[in-house]
């Protein structure tokens, strides 16, 4: 069940299982009208981390976020990794909207540290977040993902049409 539901690499909940306890969430969320929260998370620039250092040095760095964004959740909160360099986090319970918000930053803080790489050069890890509220944003696990996952490409988006900075 370990290997069948876990990330081998960060050892987080795959997307199955993930999938699998937001279903369980959103059940339980509407049977007592109650609100959760779900982001959906990408790290920014992984592909050129690849490129510049190599994949060993990828994969420190998506070990390192898991770690990093564990440490920023709440205790009832639940982390998986998706696939690749996406991540998604399930806030259950959610007593307040700003709550989610708070959390985001919490882990935007977290992951922000530099890696370092070798003796001489370090990593500035950055991500993109993107939120959804259940019901407001769907009333289905599939629709929340989707949802999220939209929000986080706005910001993207958003950070490109800015430019650097």
């Amino acid at each position: 069940w370990q290997r069948a539901a876990h990330d081998p690499l960060t050892g987080l909940p795959n997307r199955g299982h993930f999938r699998d306890r937001l279903q369980q969430a959103v059940q339980r969320a509407a049977e007592m009208g109650r609100q959760l929260g779900v982001m959906f998370v990408d790290v920014d620039r992984f592909k050129q981390v690849n490129d510049e250092f190599g994949h060993d040095v990828g994969d420190r760095l998506l070990i390192e976020i898991a770690r990093r964004m564990g440490t920023a959740l709440r205790e009832a909160d639940f982390v998986g990794r998706l696939g690749g360099d996406e991540f998604a986090v399930l806030l259950d319970p959610l007593s307040h909207a700003e709550d989610a918000n708070v959390v985001a930053r919490k882990i935007e803080q977290a992951v922000s540290a530099p890696l370092a790489v070798d003796g001489r050069r370090s990593i500035l890890p950055r991500i993109s977040l993107g939120l959804s509220l259940y019901p407001d944003a769907g009333t289905t696990a599939d629709e929340l993902l989707r949802s999220a996952d939209q929000a986080m490409y706005a910001v993207k988006r958003a950070r490109q049409e800015a430019g650097p900075g």
